[in-house]
């Protein structure tokens, strides 16, 4: 599987809730630089990076989907 973040709902969402991406990180119960690294456009490609996915939408208190903008399977599938 190969998804995309939606970075730009991600940091509206961390910034509507005053939350800064260490918190966020933390909140979600992961290393402290995983929501920095999703903003700064890392893709997720496997199953560990779709779970820390689900833990940063439930720390925020939505549904993934709403931080996926490309979900899809094969060779270069969003682009």
């Amino acid at each position: 599987m190969f998804v995309i973040v939606n970075i730009d709902k991600l940091i509206e969402l961390r910034k509507k809730q005053n939350l800064s991406q260490h918190k966020l990180s933390l909140k979600a119960g992961l290393s402290g630089n995983a929501v920095q690294r999703l903003e700064s456009g890392a893709n997720i490609t496997n199953q560990t990076s779709n779970l820390r996915l689900k833990a940063i939408a439930a720390a925020l208190e939505v549904d993934e989907q709403e931080l996926i903008l490309c979900n899809k399977e094969g060779v270069n599938p969003c682009g």
